[in-house]
């Protein structure tokens, strides 16, 4: 039997002996804190400060351009802008070309390419190109031969060539389409609308006015169109084969007023290139293989003249 003092004893040596041993010594433990603490502040500090040259950093700042850099940058959208700009000339002044429903014969009608003997026909010319920049009327009359289309074939082209809408009609046909326009369906063109293109043309040439049946309504649908491209300060080229006093007799008084007041009749009365032999006819046209259609040819050749008066106009070919 155990006495009270080794009961206690045994008691105290029990505690003793089953106190958890998975708990870690403090003593053991702090010197472990401290040896992780000195361990990361020796890889904090073999960290370069730098990046390494082999590793490029992630945002590199491109150096900035020089003056002559961003000179030339500057040059090269001018070029090509220019570039574009012409481009679209080119495009517009096709364009216009082949809806001028110039005849084919007259496809290299060109006021730079005049008879150098015929000081007329010149002054002639020289007053027509003088309607690019003031809009008027004019007539020319004369006998047959001298080339009263041709030369106005040759202002369409200069018309064209920087943009401007201009067509070709003759008086009879004007007359045909209108009538035409009677028989159509409700949707198709109609006599207004064929009208209102003729009116809104840049430049309008009828040719053979001479050639219509001269009734009352078709003076009235004469004088109306050219009344209205009278009232738009639009230029209108008329072409008879008459003598000055026909012409206004065929055409009214209402018209030569106009005309006298616009611009003028001027008189083609040099010698016939058809009866000399000095007439070239245009080499006929190419057709495309497919359609048949007519090709029409480039109305531009180099850069876009400017059509100041032919003396102007071949010192700006020379320029350009």
């Amino acid at each position: 039997m155990q006495t009270a003092t080794e009961s206690v004893a045994t008691s105290s040596q029990s505690k003793t002996t089953t106190f958890p041993s998975s708990i870690p010594d403090p003593q053991a433990v702090l010197k472990r804190a401290a040896a992780q603490a000195r361990a990361l502040q020796s890889s904090r500090d073999s960290v370069p400060s730098k990046p390494s040259p082999e590793i490029p950093p992630r945002v590199v700042r491109a150096a900035d351009p020089t003056d002559a850099e961003r000179e030339s940058w500057r040059e090269c959208e001018r070029v090509q802008r220019a570039a574009e700009r012409r481009t679209d000339q080119l495009r517009l002044a096709q364009a216009r070309w082949e809806l001028s429903d110039t005849p084919a014969r007259y496809f290299d009608a060109d006021l730079s390419k005049l008879d150098p003997n015929n000081e007329k026909q010149k002054r002639v010319a020289e007053r027509m190109l003088s309607l690019i920049d003031r809009p008027g009327m004019l007539a020319l009359v004369g006998p047959r031969g001298p080339g009263k289309t041709w030369l106005s074939c040759g202002l369409i082209r200069e018309y064209c060539r920087i943009g401007r809408r201009a067509k070709y009609v003759r008086a009879k046909e004007i007359f045909r389409q209108i009538k035409a326009t009677f028989a159509r369906s409700r949707g198709e063109e109609s006599e207004r609308s064929y009208m209102e293109t003729l009116q809104k043309q840049d430049l309008l040439v009828i040719d053979e006015i001479q050639v219509r049946g001269e009734t009352q309504w078709e003076n009235d649908e004469l004088t109306d169109l050219i009344d209205t491209r009278y009232g738009n300060l639009l230029t209108t080229i008329i072409i008879a084969n008459l003598e000055p006093k026909a012409f206004v007799a065929s055409v009214g008084e209402s018209i030569a007023s106009r005309m006298a007041e616009d611009g003028g009749i001027l008189i083609c009365d040099w010698e016939s290139y058809r009866k000399n032999g000095k007439a070239q006819p245009a080499d006929p046209p190419e057709r495309d293989s497919t359609s048949g259609k007519v090709q029409f040819t480039p109305v531009c050749d180099g850069a876009i003249p400017k059509p100041v008066g032919l003396q102007g106009r071949n010192r700006y070919n020379e320029a350009n």
